[in-house]
């Protein structure tokens, strides 16, 4: 795993990397990152931007929160409006 982590340590974005990172580049405009595996594997990531971010957990929150009471699933609802599709 290859997770991208603010400065404070809150966690942004994960991805899938088969084989240990040795070697890790941002793209000048901060949307791409390449990394070197061990395996020899170069590969070029896609940063998502924080409205695709939200955009995610919001899904999540979508999955996962129908077990919840109707007031929790109208907070969800108003805190994810802006990000729904």
């Amino acid at each position: 795993m290859l997770p991208l982590w603010t400065p404070s340590g809150k966690q942004l974005a994960e991805w899938n990397a088969q084989s240990p990172v040795t070697s890790l580049s941002f793209s000048d405009d901060g949307k791409n990152i390449a990394t070197a595996q061990l395996d020899g594997t170069v590969r070029v990531w896609n940063v998502p931007t924080l409205d695709e971010l939200m955009s995610q957990g919001c899904k999540w929150l979508e999955d996962n929160i129908s077990k919840e009471s109707k007031a929790e699933k109208q907070k969800q609802q108003r805190l994810c409006r802006k990000y729904s599709k």
